[in-house]
C-alpha cells in the first residue's frame, strides 16, 4: 500500500518530468515578450537598460533590439531577459519557482513577475528556454508550502527535487549565484523539513517564530483566521506562520 510520502514523491517525480519536457518545447521561440504595464521604460528601469547594454557590447544584435524594446525573448541569457523587462525589486516580490536538474542540466520554470502580462519563464541552465503568456502552465508544488516556511525560516530559497525524490533547498541566494547544479555543490544544501505533514517539524518551526520575532504576530494571525495555538490545525498553523514573515526577495531576476 502507498504512503501519503511515497504519493507526494511520486507527484514530485512527474513534476520534475514535466518541467523539463516544457523546456524542451522552446515555448515562444522567435516571438517577443513585452513588458506592457507602463513602468517599461521608466527612467530607473531605462538607465539600467543602457548601463547592462554598455556593459555587455558583444550581446546578439536581435538580443540587443529586443532589449531596447523592453521585450523578452527565448534565447535570452537570464540578465539579458532581467535588463529586457527592466526588473527591479519590487517586480519580483511574487515570484516564485521551481528547479530541477537531469544529466547535470539544471531546468527551472518560473511565474510572478510583475510586468504587466502573466508571463511563465523557463530555464534550462542560464538560458531562457521559452515564455509563454499563461496565468498557471504548471500546477504548484504539492509540497510549496513547506518550501515557503524553509524560505522565510531556514535561509533555504532556491529549490530542487533530487535524484532520489526528496526536495532540498540551498542558500545560494545569500551569495547570489544563479541556479546551477555547481553551485548547489558550494553551498549549504539540506533536504526540506515536512512542516505541513509532520507535527515535529512544526513544533520545531514554532520555537524559530520567537527567535524571529514574529511569535505574537502567529497568535495574531491564528486568531484572525477563528482559532488559536492550541485549536489550530496543521494547516492553519503552516499558514499563519507562511503569513507573518515576508519572503525574501528573488534576486535571480532583479537588477543591481
Amino acid at each position: 500500500m502507498k504512503t501519503t510520502e511515497d504519493e507526494t514523491e511520486e507527484i514530485v517525480g512527474r513534476l520534475s518530468q514535466r518541467i523539463i519536457a516544457e523546456c524542451r518545447k522552446r515555448h515562444g521561440f522567435g516571438e517577443l515578450f513585452f513588458r506592457t504595464d507602463g513602468l517599461e521604460h521608466e527612467e530607473r528601469r531605462a538607465a539600467m537598460r543602457r548601463r547592462f547594454l554598455e556593459a555587455n557590447p558583444d550581446i546578439a544584435a536581435e538580443h540587443r533590439a529586443a532589449i531596447l524594446k523592453a521585450a523578452v525573448t527565448p534565447g535570452m541569457t537570464r540578465g539579458e531577459a532581467t535588463a529586457a523587462w527592466g526588473l527591479l525589486e519590487e517586480d519580483t516580490r511574487g515570484v516564485f519557482g521551481h528547479v530541477t536538474e537531469e544529466s547535470q542540466i539544471t531546468y527551472a520554470y518560473f511565474t510572478g513577475f510583475s510586468v504587466g502580462r502573466t508571463y511563465a519563464l523557463y530555464m534550462r541552465d542560464d538560458v531562457a528556454a521559452g515564455v509563454r503568456e499563461t496565468p498557471e502552465l504548471i500546477a504548484p508544488h504539492p509540497r510549496e508550502t513547506d518550501m515557503k516556511l524553509a524560505e522565510r525560516y531556514l535561509d533555504l530559497f532556491c529549490f530542487y527535487d533530487g535524484s532520489d525524490e526528496q526536495l532540498f533547498g540551498t542558500d545560494m541566494d545569500l551569495h547570489r549565484n544563479p541556479p546551477d547544479i555547481l553551485a548547489m555543490q558550494m553551498h549549504r544544501t539540506e533536504p526540506v523539513p515536512r512542516f505541513s505533514s509532520d507535527e515535529r517539524e512544526m513544533e520545531k518551526l514554532v520555537w524559530r517564530l520567537a527567535g524571529c520575532g514574529v511569535y505574537s504576530d502567529y497568535l495574531e494571525e491564528l486568531r484572525r483566521m477563528g482559532t488559536d495555538a492550541e485549536r489550530a490545525t496543521l494547516a492553519e498553523r503552516c499558514e499563519a506562520a507562511v503569513a507573518v514573515k515576508k519572503n525574501y526577495v528573488s534576486w535571480l531576476f532583479t537588477m543591481p
